[in-house]
């Protein structure tokens, strides 16, 4: 799964991959902003966030690849999950299952 997640992935994509942190990020700003302080010169951060990476997969994809590193048990909640959320795509809104839980 993760060689096909990298090919998908952006560069700019930090968190939940290998050798790349959310934390590395927040460190490199940090650091960043120290040095604005030593000095006269001053830097602007601007956060941009236009593709959510759980929200912008096809979560078919993803259920296909986790069945082949994961067992039936995590599986059948994860695909539950997956069916009833209700995404927005192009445009237009996909389809979910109504869960009822007795």
């Amino acid at each position: 799964m993760k060689p096909k997640m990298e090919r998908v992935l952006p560069d700019t994509q930090f968190g939940f991959r290998k050798g790349r942190q959310t934390e590395d990020v927040v460190m490199s700003l940090q650091s960043i902003v120290e040095l604005s302080k030593q000095t006269t010169q001053s830097f602007d951060f601007i956060f941009l966030d236009f593709k959510k990476a759980f929200d912008s997969i096809e979560h078919s994809f993803l259920f296909s690849e986790m069945k082949n590193i994961t067992k039936d048990i995590i599986n059948h909640p994860i695909e539950i999950y997956l069916s009833i959320r209700k995404k927005k795509k192009k445009g237009i809104h996909t389809s979910y299952l109504k869960l009822i839980i007795l």
